[in-house]
């Protein structure tokens, strides 16, 4: 899993703790067992010599599949590097790994690996027509997770727990991911180290060294490190820092400095980092739909949206008032941030890619606690995280299976480490410190599987909620979940059936 072998890096820089993996066998077809898969939360043997590594990669499934083709379709987003393969050595370090990977892939299995690249919703048509078709057009596709729910319950996607070389359980594979999204019987999406969408899906809070400097403020690494790290005090050193600094008694983006700035779909994922959901489980695993009833979440809510989305002092967001473009091709708050005008950035690790021409020196925290009593940090996952899945129609599931195990487990140890090392580590981070809460945010990702699976639109329903600024919301959630829970008894009849 990614975020095993990033710990795995850091202890050489930071003494991280080690991580686990599992041993499996050797095996190919079909059949009608579901793979094991870890609950979250649960620890499996650790991963320790460079001879565990060469012995889990011999163990690996093969076969001959010379001549034949595996066309991946692969998302294009605007916010994050989702490059898949590669086609010819460039000296770039990411570029070549996947170049060496894939080359190790075709030697090994005899197989082409075909990249085709779209936007997640062209993808989106492709998935179901290929399904409905089950024409085999494509093998493998990769898509955001917010879209790919509706695939499952549209039957337009392959059951891969009966794909007998998928040995889920391996630490190439996200075991506690695909359990909890895949409640029930069946595994319809799988998350691993496939694709580093996943990694840079990630919210992270960057807040700015000089405003904290200035402004006598308590460095947030001291205070995460005291477990001061919390929804208040962070709202205490926004108000700290914000100002009018022209004094014409009016906020703009281009004159003045502010607290927190993001995009206008983002707050809502402070309510992730709070550990409440709008949703609860019975059990079995199986979700219904309770926000409306837990007073947590009311009172979670509210104050996400006195602290992170309404008071125009404050936060820099489309939407808001005095909220403009500064730069035709950048949104605002990330012109401010480089700039030095904005405290925290509150976005996915992919956007950082947009401070690397920043002289501006910044750090980068989790998601604050939502009070002192919290036991851990939990770190935000964008619903527009990368995952995979095989349409409907799969002509070949042990070519199939035996390809994606090799492929998810050369990646994890010859691609995955390039891009934390080079890109993650060197190019997001900025100090050491940095590095270390980085594997913090990717130890303790939260997702809300109500976004994932998108039922009755409740994503952009909440959005909507969060950009009116609409601090009691219980009527709302109450009205949402007659049309929400009927959705859920669906999927959950598709999962389990």
């Amino acid at each position: 899993m990614f975020k095993r072998k990033l710990s795995l890096i850091l202890a050489a820089l930071l003494t991280a703790a080690s991580l686990s993996a599992c041993a499996g066998s050797n095996v190919t077809g079909k059949d009608t067992t579901p793979a094991d898969t870890t609950a979250a939360g649960e620890t499996n043997a650790p991963e320790t010599t460079q001879s565990e590594q060469e012995r889990l990669l011999s163990e690996l499934p093969t076969g001959n599949f010379s001549g034949k083709t595996f066309n991946i379709l692969n998302v294009t987003v605007s916010w994050a590097d989702t490059q898949f393969s590669a086609t010819e050595l460039t000296g770039e370090s990411y570029n070549d790994a996947l170049y060496k990977r894939d080359q190790q892939i075709k030697d090994k299995l005899g197989i082409e690996i075909v990249e085709l690249r779209d936007s997640a919703g062209s993808i989106d048509t492709a998935v179901s027509t290929s399904a409905m078709a089950q024409d085999g057009a494509y093998q493998a596709v990769i898509n955001q997770m917010g879209r790919v729910g509706s695939y499952t319950q549209n039957n337009y996607v392959e059951d891969m727990s009966t794909y007998s070389a998928l040995q889920l359980d391996k630490p190439w594979w996200n075991s506690a991911m695909i359990e909890k999204f895949n409640f029930g019987n069946k595994a319809t999406v799988l998350f691993g180290d496939f694709h580093i969408g996943w990694a840079t899906s990630h919210y992270i809070i960057a807040f700015s060294k000089s405003l904290v400097s200035d402004n006598g403020l308590e460095d947030p690494y001291t205070l995460m490190g005291k477990n001061e790290w919390t929804w208040d005090k962070m709202y205490e050193m926004m108000n700290a820092v914000a100002r009018d600094v022209n004094g014409d008694g009016q906020y703009k983006t281009e004159d003045d400095i502010y607290g927190i700035g993001h995009y206008n779909n983002a707050p809502k994922s402070f309510i992730m980092s709070a550990e409440v959901s709008l949703l609860s489980y019975d059990n079995e695993g199986l979700p219904s739909f309770t926000a409306h009833e837990d007073e947590k979440y009311i009172t979670a809510w509210e104050k996400l949206i006195t602290y992170f989305a309404s008071d125009e002092r404050l936060v820099s967001m489309p939407g808001i008032t005095g909220y403009n473009k500064i730069d035709p091709n950048t949104d605002g708050y990330k012109t401010l941030f480089s700039e030095g005008r904005l405290l925290f950035y509150d976005e996915v690790i992919g956007t950082l890619r947009d401070q690397r021409e920043s002289s501006h020196e910044y750090g980068i925290m989790p998601h604050p606690k939502y009070d002192a009593s919290q036991e851990a940090y939990y770190s935000p996952v964008n619903p527009s995280a990368m995952t995979l899945v095989v349409p409907f129609g799969d002509a070949n599931p042990e070519m199939t299976g035996i390809v994606l195990e090799n492929l998810c487990a050369y990646s994890h140890y010859t691609v995955m480490p390039v891009f934390v090392e080079t890109t993650l580590h060197y190019k997001f981070a900025q100090d050491e410190t940095s590095i270390g809460v980085l594997n913090t945010v990717l130890e303790s990702n939260m997702f809300e599987i109500a976004y994932a699976y998108n039922w009755s639109g409740i994503w952009g329903q909440m959005d909507s909620l969060a950009q009116a600024g609409m601090t009691n919301i219980t009527a709302q959630l109450k009205q949402l979940s007659k049309v929400v829970e009927k959705q859920i008894e669906k999927t959950v009849a598709t999962l389990t059936e």
